[in-house]
């Protein structure tokens, strides 16, 4: 007999009291480069990710860092490009580049019947990349087109915008110039490789079935290195607390940019400053969402997000919105922050917001890939075994007084760092 569900009467919420997280220890070693491992037989496949300390904050030219990741593929050792893409296509795997701030990384997905085939190619690209002149050409044809169109956009100009101004001369800020690409070389390439991609300073992250084959295969044909990452230092950091306007004629939008800086996930304050962010604008529900979207309609989607890079926190606000709501946007987020700052946030949203928060960290554990990104994250910024636990006990001890205290300390509308690109608002409107 069916029992019919009333679906009027919504489920009990539980408490999330436990996350069964994996050893963040490393198991093994791979000529200096420590390797993690979240093994599952039930997962049909596997993954193994090499990350290297060459991201663009460790670029000596613009574009460069990004330039050497996205090339990796295009020869390799005896293999050319026309041959990679073959013999991925050939066993049906991914070999996927990434590049960021800090990081860039190689990873392989495939069934594990394949590794035999498949880790003697991914050992070639992550060591003996060959950069040919003519792909490199060719590349820097195709994305010297690809960034003019992009630099017609206004979130990309705002991006580049927000980003000269909120982190100066510091590594970290982004340039993006098609021009740039005339001084790049492909012998820059090959320094740049040599000097980033060493394994003394790589991690290696192996998940799913068959990660003890893996890791033989890989002893097998990797191959020691002698290099030895020197990284940047982040030099002095003081963001402009200023609003940069750029006008870009017949736009239909504004872009905008508030940024800020954040406390580390290791600061005190961290677990009510991630919970106040995500009342302000951290998920769908947010306040910046049901005010400037669902009552205002001035936009599809606005929110906010703390980015963690490895020697700086910082929150950025961002959207884009209809030109002639430019300045109406900038008062209801101000509106907004002041409403954190001198009223008590009710239990029901709080309690509300504690809950997406604990289900937003239970799915980040789900999955064995998940598992292994999650090990990334707490080996790169050095969290503890217990972080996560501590995080979730933290986040359910916070009470509507200490959001008020973190929106008055961290929250000030006059200390943003705020660009707009766009069309219809100037400095003085």
């Amino acid at each position: 007999m069916s029992v019919e569900t009333d679906r009027s009467i919504a489920p009990e919420i539980r408490r999330i009291t436990d996350l069964t997280i994996p050893t963040p220890a490393p198991i093994d070693n791979l000529h200096g480069a420590p390797v993690f491992v979240v093994e599952n037989d039930s997962e049909e496949l596997v993954k193994i990710e090499f990350v290297f300390p060459a991201g663009t904050g460790e670029e000596t030219k613009a574009l460069l860092a990004t330039a050497t990741s996205s090339m990796l593929k295009e020869g390799a050792g005896e293999f050319s490009s026309t041959e990679i893409s073959e013999i991925k296509e050939y066993y049906g795997a991914k070999i996927q580049l990434g590049v960021g701030k800090d990081l860039a990384s190689v990873s392989l997905i495939c069934l594990p019947a394949n590794l035999k085939n498949l880790v003697p190619l991914l050992a070639k690209i992550i060591q003996e990349p060959n950069f040919p002149e003519k792909e490199f050409t060719g590349y820097k044809r195709r994305t010297r087109a690809r960034l003019k169109v992009n630099l017609e956009k206004v979130e990309i100009r705002c991006r580049l915008a927000f980003s000269r101004a909120f982190f100066g001369a510091n590594k970290y800020a982004e340039r993006y110039d098609p021009e740039a690409f005339d001084q790049l070389m492909r012998k820059d390439l090959v320094d740049f490789h040599r000097a980033n991609y060493a394994l003394s300073d790589a991690s290696v992250f192996v998940s799913g079935n068959g990660t003890k084959e893996a890791l033989e295969f890989l002893k097998l044909h990797v191959q020691p290195d002698e290099g030895r990452v020197n990284l940047s230092a982040i030099g002095d950091f003081s963001p402009s607390r200023i609003t940069q306007f750029q006008r870009k004629e017949g736009a239909l939008q504004s872009a905008i940019r508030m940024g800020m800086p954040a406390p580390s996930r290791q600061h005190k304050d961290y677990p009510a400053f991630y919970l106040t962010n995500t009342i302000l604008g951290g998920y769908f529900g947010s306040r910046l969402m049901q005010n400037i979207r669902e009552d205002k309609g001035y936009t599809y989607g606005i929110g906010s997000g703390i980015n963690q890079l490895k020697d700086l926190s910082f929150l950025l606000i961002s959207t884009q919105v209809g030109a002639k709501h430019t300045h109406a946007t900038l008062s209801e987020i101000r509106y907004e922050i002041d409403r954190l700052r001198t009223e008590l946030v009710l239990y029901d949203e709080l309690d509300l917001v504690k809950n997406y928060t604990a289900g937003s960290l239970l799915r980040s554990f789900d999955g064995t890939f998940n598992q292994a990104s999650l090990l990334k994250t707490m080996h790169i910024h050095r969290l503890s075994e217990s972080y996560y636990r501590e995080f979730l006990t933290k986040i359910y001890a916070v009470e509507p007084a200490d959001i008020l205290r973190i929106a008055t300390t961290y929250f000030d509308p006059d200390k943003f760092t705020v660009a707009i690109v766009g069309e219809g608002f100037s400095d003085n409107e």
